[in-house]
Parts: C-alpha cells; structure tokens; sequence
C-alpha cells in the first residue's frame, strides 16, 4: 500500500522489488530456505491539477492618459501550474471590470497574460480600477486573482477660453480691453475663463498672479497699455479675469492689438 501519496511531476515510475521466502526444513532448516525475487514496475499517471496564482491580488499603478502595452503580466512567475509543460496551456482572460468603463481602457493577451492599458484614463474622473483575472488549463481547472490598477495624476495644462475678438473704446482708461460693443453703442466686458482639469492645487493656476500677458503686438509694454484684473464674477472651480486698460488707447496709433496670454 501507498504511505503517501504520488506525484506524476516529482517521479513518474517507481521500481519495486518483492522477495519471497519459505520456511526450509521442519528440523533446524533442513533442508534450506527456498526464496524468489521479482521487479515491479509501477507507472504514475499523470491527473490534470489546476493552476494557481501567487497572490490573491496584485497592485500596480500607471500615468494618467498614457498608453502601455505591456503594463502588467500576471503569466510567470505570478502563476505556477504544476501540469505545465506536461498537458497544460493557460488561457488567460479579465472576467469583471470595476467600474465597468474599464473594459475601454485595459486588455489582456489570453497567451501571455500580459495586461495593456490604452490612453484615456482620467484621474480626475476614476482614481482606481479593479480587474478580476482568470487563468484556465487545458481541462477546464481555473484560479482567478484581483489587479487593482492604481492611476496616478498628471499635471495638465490650463484652458483659456476668450471670444475670436474685443471691443474696448479708445480715450477710456477705466473701459476694459476685453469688452464687447452692445447694439446700443455700450461697451461691457466679457470676462475671460481660465480652468484646469487638475484637482491637486499645486498643479492649477490659483490666483490672477498666475495669469500673465507673454507678448503684445504692437508692442504694448513700454510703458503698459494693459494690465490683468480680477473679475468678481465666479465660474465653477474657473477663475475669471479682465484686461484694464493702463492709459486710453488712441485709435489713430493703433486700431488693434494681438495680446498673447
């Protein structure tokens, strides 16, 4: 009988050797003792035993909006099947996604187990996602394991948002450079919108000191034709911001100017 039990992937045959004796004479073992030796052989045969993953779960993370395609594997050596390279070839696949978008942005090779995240994903909008993965054998024997894909932030550049054109009056200094002129011959401002898609303030303009005038055609700097003001009024998480005008603008010296910001 077995004392423990076999294993096809540890040893696939085992030899056994079984001796019989008889008890010889009935007086003082005469005549002598008669004995027989035969070989056995004994084959293992080999049972499929399902796969089995590492860990219970596995963390990564990776870059907001980026694209790589080969993020994670969650083949060798995260994986052990004792069967492979005997009758065994793993299937891989992710079974759920959580939140359930994620099927847009993560994919998996069912050969290699490599998992690929493709660009869109947003920080701002989903911080972490959840991946249930399944590796199945040859037989049917499976195992699964959580992925859960961390996305870390990046800094992104603010918007500004202006009209094609403005209208200021010359000979008004207290006018602003930023306004539009009313069927009814009023000028009045439209404020200008800046946002940031960042939530981390370290990474968003915070105050109208961020804002700056980076050229002015023709020139409009020497000395300052226009300065950046804050607006009182409030857009969301936007900050809201006019052109003051330094000194009246002369119409016959310049009937335009191209302000980058």
């Amino acid at each position: 009988h077995q004392t423990s039990a076999l294993n096809f992937e540890a040893q696939t045959v085992f030899e056994l050797f079984v001796s019989v004796k008889d008890l010889g004479g009935t007086n003082g073992g005469e005549p002598p003792l008669l004995s027989d030796t035969v070989s056995i052989f004994i084959n293992v045969l080999d049972v499929n035993e399902p796969p089995s993953f590492t860990n219970p779960t596995y963390t990564v993370s990776t870059s907001e909006n980026s694209h790589n395609p080969s993020m994670f594997s969650v083949g060798s050596p995260h994986i052990s099947d004792v069967d492979f390279g005997h009758i065994d070839t793993l299937i891989f696949s992710i079974v759920t996604f959580i939140p359930a978008n994620g099927s847009r942005f993560f994919s998996m090779n069912s050969a290699s187990g490599v998992i690929s995240v493709n660009a869109g994903t947003d920080y701002e909008n989903t911080k972490a996602f959840h991946l249930l993965i399944k590796a199945t054998d040859e037989g049917g024997l499976e195992d699964s394991s959580m992925v859960n894909v961390i996305i870390t932030d990046v800094n992104e550049p603010p918007t500004l948002r202006t009209l094609p054109q403005y209208h200021a009056p010359e000979n008004n200094a207290s006018a602003f450079a930023n306004s539009y002129l009313y069927a009814n011959g009023e000028y009045k401002p439209i404020p200008i919108e800046v946002s940031d898609v960042d939530t981390e303030p370290s990474k968003r303009p915070t105050n109208i000191g961020h804002v700056l005038i980076s050229s002015c055609t023709p020139s409009c700097f020497a000395p300052a034709s226009f300065f950046i003001v804050s607006s009182n009024g409030v857009s969301g998480d936007s900050m809201l911001f006019n052109f003051g005008i330094s000194k009246a603008l002369n119409y016959e010296e310049a009937s335009s100017y191209d302000i980058q910001v």
